[in-house]
């Protein structure tokens, strides 16, 4: 294994993971885990809504996170050969040369290739992949407010900031993380500042990151010269672009890489597929949204629905999705209306006719 750094990544950043990284990880995750969350509360037009979930969701240092992967991998008999920055990836007769950028300029020649070198991939780049769309992730590093529980996370939906959402978490009884996603970092380390000062959180500091956006599904392994390459995580855009979120996607995709590569078939990267295509359909709704129509959407989600939400997390959407829409049919309709809303409004130009005319779109069929 190559890595580019000269040792192991140590910028703390605050993840929220579903738990089901405790299924893939077992113990390996256990010291990398800072607070578990059982409660979401949601707010959207002066509608506030608590969602109980019945597996906390895990809150996460990455860099402990990066040591115990790191640990494991050694453990199992992999060398990592730090300080080694990949150049060029170079197509050969008999396998593919990686040539790197350090003291030396070595080079290597493989039969295989796992790139798994993040959102700016060069092992994508140079395997001809197209460069994905990135959004900027900004978490101001805050001092946890007295009146919430430190198991809740706190959630606002405010479209006229960014089209994702505004989040709360602790990573300890006294601290916390207030993070957004945008499009650009400037805009993002903007809208934080000013999120931050609207909620009275006095700021300790800031991280933050560079994610793929998902946009549909490519292929993660391809043929180059004499040898194969594979992508993973991040590099391959194995991103729920509801959320942002990576680890277990990507933890997934790795594992369809090792089945791939030990000729034991294609069982994970199917369900993979199906989970990522479906946050991306969820993510082109909530894109037409408004702040009424989260409103709407929290005020909809009766004790039934929330008994949904409780039981399945967002690494299980495909199961969430039936559920909901089985238990509330309108949600379906709901959607269609937003999307029909939303094509109706890229007609127009942007302001309030637009919205108007959106709306009166969203009512066909009532």
């Amino acid at each position: 294994m190559y890595e580019s750094s000269l040792g192991l990544d140590r910028i703390p950043r605050s993840l929220i993971i579903t738990a089901k990284v405790r299924d893939l990880l077992g113990n390996r995750v256990e010291p990398a885990v800072l607070n578990e969350i059982d409660r979401f509360e949601l707010h959207a037009g002066g509608k506030v809504l608590e969602v109980p979930i019945e597996r906390p969701d895990l809150i996460i240092e990455r860099a402990v996170l990066v040591r115990e992967l790191t640990r494991a991998a050694t453990e199992a008999g992999a060398e990592i050969v730090y300080g080694h920055r990949l150049e060029r990836l170079v197509s050969a007769t008999h396998g593919i040369d990686l040539q790197f950028r350090d003291k030396s300029h070595v080079s290597a020649r493989v039969g295989t290739v796992i790139g798994a070198d993040g959102a700016i991939s060069t092992v994508a780049r140079d395997a001809g992949w197209p460069r994905p769309s990135l959004v900027s992730l900004v978490q101001a590093v805050v001092r946890w407010p007295m009146d919430l529980s430190p198991r809740t996370v706190r959630v606002w939906f405010v479209p006229g900031d960014t089209p994702y959402f505004y989040w709360l978490m602790a990573d300890s009884e006294t601290r916390g993380v207030l993070g957004v996603i945008g499009t650009e970092r400037d805009k993002s380390r903007s809208a934080i500042d000013r999120f931050t000062n609207s909620q009275a959180l006095e700021v300790l500091g800031y991280q933050g990151a560079r994610i793929p956006e998902y946009t549909g599904w490519v292929r993660p392994w391809r043929k180059l010269g004499g040898g194969h390459v594979y992508l993973v995580g991040d590099a391959a855009g194995q991103v729920k672009v509801t959320t942002v979120g990576g680890v277990v996607n990507g933890l997934w995709g790795a594992q369809g890489a090792a089945e791939a590569i030990l000729a034991e078939g294609h069982r994970t990267l199917p369900s993979l597929r199906l989970e990522l295509g479906l946050h991306r359909l969820i993510r082109t709704v909530l894109n037409q949204f408004d702040e009424d129509d989260y409103r709407v959407l929290l005020e909809e989600l009766d004790t039934t629905a929330r008994g949904s939400l409780a039981r399945y997390s967002r690494d299980e959407t495909s199961r969430l999705l039936w559920h909901l829409l089985r238990r509330r049919p309108r949600f379906l309709v709901h959607g269609f209306r937003a999307l029909i809303g939303g094509h109706a409004e890229s007609q127009l130009p942007p302001g309030p006719e637009a919205r108007a005319r959106r709306r009166a779109a969203g009512s066909v069929g009532q």
